[in-house]
């Protein structure tokens, strides 16, 4: 039997597994056990970080040196058809955001948007992701198939902006296994692994503007001029280096009591979050907003902006906030004061998120 099969940007394979690339190898991972009629094939000009589930997964390597030299996004939009037509794939999932040019008419296509940064935040992106969206995002979300967002705002603002819904939208989630609430025994043996010796916030965010942590920096400061405060409490930083971030990587530096603490495991992300007097998470804009629906998971309080798509992944039990710094100062003092922790059930799940995918990838293979 001749199997059907699909085409995938590899993009968000390469490098370190966050955001996007967690989103995608989860989803990833349900569908080979959903579609298991089906020869997953990912293109690629770099090298990835994915091991496969399956032998039916297979790594289509650009092999030739000068196109393995040019930046990713604009391999798969210029370069990338020539290898996914020889193939002739059913389905081409577009997994971060953008359609290749000179597709086969026959080859149907499945676009994902996490976001319209370049919209509403363009200042925090760099000039070539920006151009990148100018120039071909409204023309890829209307030659889609199938057009899929993260989120229900996101949707909306697609509506609102472009003038098409996404057709499904299909949410992040988390493992429950992993993200859960630990033991006081596993969150002490983490403080002693990181040397943290007082009361913390926690932000977990790339440095880079959208996120806002320049705001978080001096309301933290601020903070520790308040009367009644712990003075010893500290602000850990955990996320891997942005663009645009010299500003804030300095005044990290020259600050008393905030740590960077880079990238940082899950199993160790866990017991952060739950050890932690609060997340603060007070992004200019999000597609969805992960680490909220981590950190209440395992239990923490957590302080982010008031956005819709945030709310998705916050619920109702969280502090939301218009993110600047007289509210964040007042937000976490009152984190200091309440100590308060959630408990919430949280009803997400990858394998219910996949289930949505594996039946839209299944109806356009029919």
């Amino acid at each position: 039997m001749t199997l059907k099969s699909i085409a995938i940007d590899g993009r968000p394979f390469q490098g370190s597994r966050t955001g996007i690339g967690r989103y995608v190898y989860e989803l990833c991972s349900v569908l080979d056990r959903e579609l298991t009629d089906v020869n997953f094939y990912i293109y690629t000009n770099r090298e990835l970080n994915f091991t496969p589930f399956s032998s039916r997964w297979h790594i289509c390597y650009e092999s030739n040196k000068f196109l393995r030299l040019i930046k990713p996004a604009l391999w798969l939009k210029y370069f990338a058809s020539r290898l996914i037509n020889n193939q002739q794939p059913f389905c081409f999932w577009a997994s971060a955001s953008f359609l290749p040019s000179f597709l086969h008419s026959q080859i149907k296509t499945l676009l994902t948007v996490y976001d319209l940064n370049f919209l509403f935040v363009p200042e925090t992106m760099t000039w070539s992701h920006r151009l990148s969206y100018q120039l071909y995002f409204k023309n890829d979300i209307h030659r889609a198939s199938v057009l899929m967002s993260i989120s229900f705002g996101t949707s909306d603002r697609l509506y609102n902006n472009f003038g098409r819904n996404a057709d499904i939208v299909i949410s992040p989630s988390a493992d429950k296994n992993l993200f859960r609430v630990p033991s006081i025994d596993e969150i002490d043996e983490c403080k002693h692994k990181y040397n943290i010796i007082t009361p913390y916030f926690l932000a977990v965010a790339t440095l880079e503007p959208r996120k806002n942590l320049e705001i978080l920096l001096d309301a933290f400061e601020t903070l520790k001029t308040q009367d009644g405060v712990v003075k010893d409490v500290s602000l850990l930083l955990v996320g891997a280096d942005g663009w645009k971030n010299k500003i804030l990587s300095q005044k990290v530096v020259n600050s008393t009591g905030i740590r960077r603490l880079g990238f940082v495991p899950d199993d160790d992300l866990r017991t952060l979050y739950a050890g932690s007097v609060s997340l603060v998470f007070p992004s200019r804009y999000e597609g969805f907003g992960m680490p909220v629906l981590e950190a209440r998971l395992c239990g923490a309080m957590v302080i982010a902006s008031d956005i819709p798509e945030i709310r998705e992944a916050g619920g109702e039990e969280i502090c939301y906030i218009n993110p600047d710094h007289d509210q964040l100062v007042l937000a976490m003092k009152n984190a200091l004061e309440l100590n308060f922790k959630l408990n919430e059930e949280v009803r997400t799940s990858w394998t219910v998120s996949g289930k949505m995918l594996a039946s839209a990838i299944s109806a356009l293979l029919t």
